[in-house]
């Protein structure tokens, strides 16, 4: 248990390092932003002015206009000075007593003092714009000068062919060095995150589309794609529950896991009850858990009711199946009409209760093959269950002897081959019946009762070599059925042309003898006995 719990923290702990490193690249601006002191886009109101996908400040709302708007006007105007040209001039510049940022003689935006920082002016504050985007643009044109677009993609094709090496090599000692700690896809997915991150990042066109998609409150994942109440939910917040709902499977199934090896182990419950307990804490769990989730999430009661309705239309019109298998599970879990260990009979499976699941139980055959039957078929069928209210089960075998054997012989013999059975349990004693006279023999009944019904097989046929090895020490005979058949022959008579008749005659003589209507007749044969 220790060793697979270990397994299982290294596997989520590179996870966990995977994921880290994926926020990071999402949330934290490039080198080339921090290195002009660029500050990360925080989850506020404001709206980030962008040069080729590096977030250089941000905007607030000023007047009759939204800080996306300005920063949207901007972004325009920067977009259009990237492109190769004449010298880009930045300037700070009053106008309407405010400090206007102008670039070679063309309005970029106007410093307000909800722009500004504490301890800045609306004035400092352009001044310190004005040199960060005069570093940035400069940055953007000398990424387009046709050299740097060569080297750029020799060094994208440098790190494909790698990434295609490393992909294919692992394939080879991944299963040697790691087994099964880790799966090879999840490395595979991350080295080819890394490699689509980093080429973005090479190209100033690619990296604006990638901050478009991940930042754009347009179009986006930002972008809302819909409205519970008063508000909108887009594709991160998705991801985001998604993430959460993962998390809470996960950590139900480890403290169930925990719960089942740690603590009720060390109980003296049956194993039935075991399961009750279990099924019961998940099921709770992950109720309360989800109730819990979907709030912090954002998402008000009274929506998650009007939710669960439309989910019964749904389950009442698409999914009764699945109701009706849910259903008839919790009623098996609770009923413990049938339980986990417990062995059955369904039609036309036998085996022993694994495990009871929402939708069906997990029947293990005894040909160890796993079977998988609803739970509304153990409802509405009829089932025998060798365990049910009783931890023993008997059994019945049907022995016959030939006529003219003692039978208090027999009964000795039988009842020893049962005390010496070791899974034979000695209370209930066995015992032998005797049947009657039956067509070919005495027919008598040994009756045992055993603890171990999955074992019924195995016991039954030890149970019949012991019997046939001690009826042999006795020489008692088994007898087989006996048939006597009687064969009996008449006069037939066979219909011939006239002369046929005369020449079987002269043929025969005596031997037949024609009747009327030129019949031959064959003498009549006595019975005969087989």
């Amino acid at each position: 248990m220790l060793q697979s719990l270990v397994k299982r923290l290294q596997a989520a702990r590179w996870l966990l390092i995977v994921a880290l490193m994926i926020e990071g690249m999402l949330l934290h601006p490039g080198p080339s932003a921090a290195a002009v002191g660029i500050s990360p886009i925080l989850p506020t109101d404001a709206a980030a002015v962008v040069i080729d996908g590096r977030p250089v400040f941000q905007l607030e709302t000023s007047g009759p206009y939204t800080a996306q708007q300005r920063a949207d006007q901007a972004n325009r105007q920067l977009a259009l000075l990237t492109r190769p040209g004449r010298e880009i001039q930045v300037d700070v510049v009053e106008r309407n007593q405010q400090p206007t940022i102008v670039a070679n003689g063309q309005y970029l935006l106007t410093v307000t003092d909800l722009d500004t920082s504490i301890d800045k002016t609306p004035t400092e504050q352009a001044e310190e714009w004005s040199n960060q985007l005069s570093v940035l643009l400069r940055q953007a044109r000398n990424e387009r000068e046709p050299e740097n677009v060569r080297r750029m993609f020799w060094l994208a094709g440098g790190v494909l062919l790698g990434a295609i090496a490393l992909h294919i090599g692992l394939g080879y000692f991944w299963h040697h060095s790691f087994g099964r700690m880790l799966k090879l896809s999840i490395v595979r997915s991350a080295i080819w995150l890394g490699v689509a991150w980093y080429i973005t990042s090479l190209f100033p066109t690619l990296r604006q589309r990638r901050y478009d998609l991940f930042n754009s409150p347009a179009v986006g994942i930002r972008a809302p794609i819909f409205s519970l109440g008063d508000r909108y939910y887009n594709i991160v917040d998705l991801l985001i529950l998604l993430a959460l709902i993962w998390g809470l499977f996960t950590l139900v199934q480890l403290s169930t896991r925990l719960l089942a090896t740690q603590v009720l182990r060390r109980t003296q419950l049956a194993r039935g009850a075991k399961e009750v307990v279990k099924q019961t804490y998940r099921y709770s769990a992950l109720a309360i858990g989800m109730l819990v989730l979907l709030q912090i999430w954002g998402i008000d009661l009274r929506s998650i009711a009007l939710l669960g309705s439309a989910l019964g239309i749904g389950i009442g019109f698409g999914f009764q199946d699945i109701a009706k298998n849910f259903g008839s599970g919790l009623v098996l879990l609770f009923e413990r009409s049938i339980q986990v260990g417990d062995f059955i009979e369904v039609e036309p499976h036998t085996g022993v209760v694994e495990r009871i699941g929402a939708r069906s139980i997990t029947l293990r055959t005894l040909d160890n093959i796993s079977v998988l039957v609803p739970n509304a078929h153990l409802i509405n069928s009829q089932v025998m269950n060798w365990n049910h209210d009783h931890p023993i089960s008997r059994l019945r075998l049907p022995v016959g002897v030939a006529y003219g054997t003692s039978v208090e012989i027999v009964k000795s013999a039988l009842l020893q081959v049962a005390q010496e059975n070791s899974e034979v349990l000695s209370k209930p004693s066995p015992d032998v019946y005797y049947k009657g006279f039956g067509d070919n023999a005495l027919e008598f009944d040994l009756l045992v009762w055993i603890r171990d019904p999955e074992r019924h097989l195995a016991i039954r046929s030890d149970l019949y070599f012991q019997i046939d090895e001690i009826l042999r020490h006795h020489n008692i005979s088994i007898p087989f059925p006996q048939r006597d058949l009687h064969l009996r022959t008449e006069q037939v008579p066979i219909a011939f042309a006239p002369d046929v008749t005369e020449a079987l005659i002269r043929a025969f003589g005596n031997g037949i003898r024609p009747s009327n209507n030129n019949h031959v007749e064959s003498p009549k044969s006595h019975d005969t006995n087989v």
